[in-house]
């Protein structure tokens, strides 16, 4: 199988992720904090009795909110697996919700959501207890 090909596009606070060529997600900083991610997702959908692939037929959007004051020992560890998001801010964030989309009429409807919260207290160095770390 051909090898899948991520290319990366900056335009101010906003990163667009192209994946062969499509856009596929795009991330919004505000005030150095990762705010938002909106997913495209593409698939096969008849047109006219005929089945046509590379079209959009829904959306994740990725919402992150409750940012704290203190450090982000994960900022720019993109190479971390399952911190890649965590990766684009400078502080952590505390609330998470996950929007599902479907793409009807050439409209996104909400399908479905879920939150998460994340309660983390801090060590006496003001660091997050998300992390484990060395002095």
């Amino acid at each position: 199988t051909p090898a899948i090909v991520f290319t990366y596009e900056y335009l101010n606070n906003t990163v667009i992720e192209k994946k062969d060529g499509n856009s596929f997600r795009t991330f919004t900083i505000t005030n150095g904090n990762l705010t938002n991610v909106e997913q495209i997702n593409y698939g096969y959908v008849k047109i006219e009795n005929v089945w046509v692939g590379n079209q959009i037929i829904g959306k994740k959007e990725y919402v992150f909110s409750d940012y704290d004051n203190t450090e982000n020992l994960l900022k720019g560890k993109f190479y971390i697996n399952g911190a890649f998001f965590n990766a684009f801010s400078n502080n952590n964030y505390r609330k998470m919700v996950i929007n599902y989309y479907a793409f009807v009429n050439n409209q996104y409807v909400l399908n479905d959501y879920s939150t998460l919260d994340f309660n983390f207290g801090y060590d006496s160095n003001n660091i997050s207890n998300l992390f484990e770390y060395k002095n």
